[in-house]
């Protein structure tokens, strides 16, 4: 009996982990390029002008609103298994930590002092280094995961040719 108990209990993390990734991850990984890529953009152009102001204006009106959105939707996440909870619990924890940073970046900015402007410039950019990181940790327990529960990832394509990767289960052979 306990068996059974154990592998129904594997079967609904598999199949959890599936659905997480195949349209929460991916709903969360489009928000994030279509809300944040155009901003990253605009915030190396601008700082690279050294418009501070303009950095300034960026990050209060474009980038807090475009993370709390994003921050909102991962919290809005029902998940029931812990394994899963701690894979959603990383990139929440990226994009509050992000948006910590930013925020005193943007008080920095506000005060004008430009040493400390290109001390933060520092800090930011040895922060993306951080939190590739912590992507590249995120991707290392999801594919331990996949693994364990065996879990086969196939490709699709979509209409403008653009590769999703998405999970399902491995059929028996």
């Amino acid at each position: 009996m306990f068996l059974t108990y154990g592998c129904t209990n594997s079967d609904e993390v598999a199949d959890e982990l599936i659905e997480y990734h195949n349209n929460d991850w991916l709903t969360y990984k489009n928000m994030n390029d279509e809300m944040l890529g155009p901003i990253a953009s605009e915030f190396v152009i601008l700082a690279l002008r050294d418009d501070h102001k303009g950095v300034e204006l960026l990050i209060k009106e474009e980038f807090f609103p475009a993370v709390s959105e994003i921050v909102d939707y991962l919290e809005g996440i029902e998940l029931e298994h812990k394994e899963v909870q701690a894979l959603n619990q990383l990139m929440i924890k990226v994009k509050k930590d992000s948006y910590n940073l930013f925020q005193e970046t943007a008080k920095v900015l506000e005060r004008g002092d430009k040493k400390e402007i290109e001390d933060k410039y520092v800090e930011l950019n040895e922060y993306l280094d951080e939190q590739n990181e912590m992507y590249d940790n995120f991707y290392k327990k999801r594919d331990q995961l996949v693994k364990k529960y065996d879990i086969d990832w196939i490709k699709e394509y979509e209409e403008d040719g653009e590769r999703i990767d998405k999970m399902e289960r491995k059929e028996d052979d």
